[in-house]
């Protein structure tokens, strides 16, 4: 029993000493031993500051964001000769405050007021603020003649 009893004095003194042993490395590596590293809290303040200021913005775009309808304006960029025609390239720009699904444009091209030919795309998602690059295909060459463009309904979201 004896001898019993002075292993485990011995296996008690060992882990003392192995709890030291880390106590003295921790405090001789600039940690505190019982604390978190200054350079740690400054990373979490600045995460914290970052995630609370979008959180914030989006917030506040939800609350007082624009709720105008879209606004969807058609322009001519250029015109192209294809091999079968002629493709109008444009732009359409979407300068309303909510999103166009489904934008669906028909251009015209007009001799005086008679219109000789029609064509027809469709813009899947239109973004508030936005602009997208669409074509229109005619066989008539779109130069010598007037184009109207205009759109004619969206979807909403």
């Amino acid at each position: 029993m004896a001898q019993v009893e002075r292993q485990k004095r011995k296996r008690a003194v060992a882990g003392n000493t192995a709890a030291v042993g880390i106590q003295s490395r921790e405090s001789r590596s600039g940690q505190a031993p019982d604390g978190i590293p200054t350079l740690e809290w400054i990373i979490g303040a600045v995460g914290f500051v970052l995630v609370a200021s979008v959180i914030g913005f989006l917030l506040y775009q939800a609350l007082t964001g624009d709720r105008k309808p879209p606004d969807v304006q058609l322009r001519v960029h250029s015109i192209v000769q294809t091999t079968n025609g002629y493709m109008v390239h444009m732009k359409a720009a979407n300068h309303g405050g909510s999103t166009a699904e489904g934008v669906v444009i028909e251009g015209l091209l007009l001799e005086g007021s008679v219109p000789l030919e029609r064509s027809e795309t469709t813009i899947d998602y239109l973004p508030p603020r936005s602009e997208k690059n669409v074509g229109l295909f005619f066989t008539r060459d779109p130069r010598a003649l007037r184009v109207e463009l205009r759109a004619l309904g969206y979807e909403e979201p």
